[in-house]
């Protein structure tokens, strides 16, 4: 059996039940935010003007944010 009808085997199966299509919606949702944060990112020009002390403020409330991310996703964070 060649490799891509495996392949495609194993994602029928996996597609075929609920639990599966809502892995691979919540797959493809996460991967979608982190293409469009990152192109973003790279086409932003935001920070550019900024002076030392305003990026030093940009980068805490980076840290906060990630930290909320963090604590919203892990098994004991509020959500």
């Amino acid at each position: 059996m060649s490799l891509l009808v495996r392949i495609g085997l194993v994602v029928g199966l996996l597609l075929a039940t609920k639990r599966g299509r809502e892995w691979a919606a919540e797959l493809a949702r996460d991967a979608s935010d982190v293409a469009l944060s990152a192109f973003l990112r790279l086409t932003s020009t935001f920070g550019a003007e900024l002076v030392d002390e305003g990026r030093d403020e940009q980068a805490a409330w980076r840290e906060q944010r990630a930290r909320d991310v963090r604590g919203r996703r892990s098994p004991g964070g509020s959500s």
